[in-house]
């Protein structure tokens, strides 16, 4: 296996592990995000960090602090993300079902 098919697998499972922990998303649109934390350049957006379960996945800000994902935090990355691309919050998404 290529570094190239082992990283696609690790951000996959990232996906597959924020899907379980938060509903209501998609996983094509968690994939988009995690790429996009990890190739923004501007470094004001959080890291992904694995909790010691290997089983929980937290926001990691640039302070040091540990944010385990929750729907809110989630919706609240996503709708920055999504006005860092666009300039726009998707409105019509606002609210996601728990």
């Amino acid at each position: 296996m290529g570094f190239k098919s082992e990283v696609s697998d690790m951000l996959s499972d990232f996906a597959v592990l924020i899907e379980r922990q938060v509903a209501g998303y998609e996983r094509k649109e968690l994939l988009e995000m995690i790429m996009f934390l990890g190739t923004d350049a501007r470094g004001n957006l959080p890291d992904l960090f694995l909790g010691e379960d290997m089983k929980t996945v937290y926001f990691k800000f640039s302070n040091g602090v540990k944010e385990k994902i929750t729907p809110d935090n989630l919706k609240t990355c996503m709708d920055y993300i999504m006005f860092l691309k666009h300039g726009i919050v998707d409105s019509d998404n606002a609210e996601r079902s728990a």
